[in-house]
């Protein structure tokens, strides 16, 4: 018989790290999307795992609030992870679909004893799976008869008074742990039980409150398998669908006072009439007529890939480099199948359709690359798609809409990280998915209540707050981008500069593009090493060395050695990028001379 500890309540420990991590200022307030990078010699060192990083590279280390809740509740249930996602939906899909990754036939069989406006969500929620789903009620004599020992099969266990039952099906649990079959235990607030439920695999539950009727969302996996929760942690950063640093924060301050999760005391506004003005507003920039917010820039681009890849459409068409993290969700097992994206140069558009088949989900690029800042034809990738009905998905986030609007260029979906040029305060995370074709409607929102990925209002009300001047920032941004990269391109100790403004003669420049923002990609004329470590490790102030873009901010780091350290050779040899790039996104500052000083300087170090 299993016996439960005491109740006790939720206190979350003071971060303390191992020896050996490295911590960085954090840029832009407490709650800031990225934080200061280290000299180079210890970016190396924690490439080669002989460093950790507290901060510096969110997208590969958890913000310290995020952190300090995991550890919250992990040692508080005495189990060795604990995964915090945006919403109680996400952190149960992503488990499930890492659980089904393994076997293409793999099958799920719930055991339930209710069917309330919570359990129905709940298969609403697993519909989205696209896999054989079993509904069985707890109350069979046996209810784990119908699970097969030796299948490819997942148990859920859905509770509405989980103690009792686990300690009456103590044996059941057992048998399924004996023949490795997952066992998923599913609760909706983590005070239905006491300690993790023995004998179970994973426990999945929530750290939502409506109280006072505003949202505050997320949701917890925890679990004892080290492998699969670290893998885990690796999908939850390919997806995006992390939970807000404001959230983690304001939860664990509830927590900490009543020992029960309570909703935070906000400003008094509509958290509808928030999110509206936004979309409103996006849709009015970008010619759009319906959109939707994602918790982050990835959440969005997982979800679109995500909602147009199906077993008879695996084929995703890339074109020209895009965000690091990006690749990393398509290269990743689907279906059992890997292989499912088609990689091409924007030069290539040429012969695009010659690839273009029956099997082809999309067509996938951005408005101007990351971090070649290439500029791919969209208006042949417009004619085509039409003339294929094959969808044209177009991430905007470098060009914005003050500098292109795909959408009027036969872009079907465009993709935002709001946290970037439409923020610009390093403040905020999130991301957007805007459209016309009123089909588009109800699926992508289907899929975004199935999956919980509504942002959290507190993110949402940053946001608009950092729109109001928004236009007027960009066009600093332009204007400061193309200073920048003038100067480089001037500058005897650089040897190539990547920006839109020196390879476009004004009479050939793109009709789809006004603009070519900020983000500005160098080599030096050394190309070594030492060459980038003499530069980059010696720039001064007010440079910031950080690894984001679209920061109000001027921000600097070395893209190629942070974001694509772990590819081969034949990777930058395809795309025609250097170990060794150089990646500036410059801020929109009315005074560009301290800058272009500090880059002055900098550059002089390699003499």
């Amino acid at each position: 018989m299993n016996t439960y500890p005491p109740p006790r309540v939720l206190e979350f420990p003071e971060v303390h790290y191992p020896e050996g991590y490295r911590s960085t200022p954090v840029i832009g307030g407490n709650f800031g999307i990225t934080a200061g990078l280290p000299k180079l010699e210890d970016i190396i060192e924690w490439q080669e795992g002989r460093r950790r990083f507290t901060r510096g590279y969110y997208r590969l280390v958890e913000g310290p609030q995020l952190f300090q809740l995991q550890q919250g509740f992990s040692k508080h249930f005495s189990v060795r992870h604990a995964v915090a996602f945006s919403s109680l939906q996400s952190g149960l899909l992503e488990l499930l679909e890492l659980l089904f990754n393994r076997f293409e036939e793999m099958r799920l069989k719930v055991i339930h004893d209710h069917f309330d406006p919570e359990f129905s969500s709940l298969v609403n929620t697993l519909q989205s799976l696209r896999r054989p789903v079993s509904y069985f009620p707890s109350n069979l004599e046996n209810p784990l008869q119908t699970v097969d020992p030796g299948k490819q099969e997942v148990l859920l266990i859905v509770l509405k008074e989980p103690i009792s039952w686990i300690r009456n099906h103590f044996d059941l649990l057992k048998t399924a742990s004996i023949e490795k079959i997952p066992t998923v235990v599913f609760t909706v607030s983590f005070k239905e039980l006491e300690s993790f439920p023995e004998n179970a695999d994973y426990w999945v539950t929530s750290l939502a409150s409506f109280d006072d009727g505003t949202a505050l969302n997320g949701g917890i996996v925890l679990g004892n398998k080290d492998r699969q929760m670290t893998e885990l942690r690796e999908i939850r950063k390919k997806r995006g669908n992390v939970l807000s640093l404001r959230n983690a924060s304001l939860m664990m301050g509830d927590l900490r006072v009543s020992g029960k999760l309570l909703s935070p005391k906000i400003e008094p506004r509509n958290s509808t009439d928030s999110k509206q003005q936004v979309l409103e507003r996006l849709c009015h920039l970008e010619h759009a007529e319906h959109g939707l917010l994602y918790p982050s820039g990835m959440s969005a681009v997982s979800s679109v890939i995500s909602l147009l890849r199906r077993p008879d459409k695996p084929k995703v068409i890339v074109i020209g480099l895009l965000y690091t993290d990006t690749y990393g969700f398509l290269e990743s097992t689907y279906r059992g199948k890997k292989d499912t994206a088609l990689y091409l140069k924007t030069d290539d558009i040429k012969v695009l359709e010659q690839y273009l088949d029956d099997q082809t989900a999309c067509i996938l690029t951005e408005t101007i690359t990351n971090p070649l800042l290439e500029i791919p034809d969209l208006e042949t990738l417009g004619q085509l798609a039409r003339k294929y009905q094959i969808p044209l998905v177009i991430d905007n986030t470098l060009a914005t809409p003050i500098n292109c609007r795909p959408l009027d260029w036969g872009a079907d979906l465009v993709i935002h990280s709001t946290s970037k040029y439409l923020s610009g305060g390093n403040d905020h995370g999130g991301g957007a998915v805007l459209f016309r074709k009123e089909h588009w409607k109800w699926s992508f929102e289907h899929h975004h209540d199935q999956w919980g990925l509504d942002p959290w209002e507190p993110e949402i009300q940053i946001l608009q707050q950092n729109l109001e001047n928004f236009e007027e920032r960009m066009l600093r941004f332009n204007l400061n981008g193309d200073k920048v990269a003038k100067f480089l391109k001037n500058h005897p100790e650089v040897e190539k500069v990547y920006h839109g403004s020196l390879v476009q003669k004004k009479d050939l420049s793109p009709k789809w593009l006004s603009g070519f923002g900020s983000v500005v990609s160098f080599t030096l004329r050394s190309g070594d090493l030492e060459s980038l470590r003499q530069f980059y490790d010696h720039l001064p102030a007010p440079l910031l060395k950080a690894p984001s873009l679209g920061s109000n901010q001027t921000l600097v780091c070395p893209y190629a050695l942070l974001a694509h350290y772990h590819e081969p050779s034949s990777f930058f040899e395809y795309h025609g990028i250097s170990k060794h790039l150089i990646r500036l996104a410059v801020g929109c500052e009315h005074d560009l001379d301290p800058i272009i000083g500090a880059l002055e300087e900098g550059l002089n170090q390699t003499l």
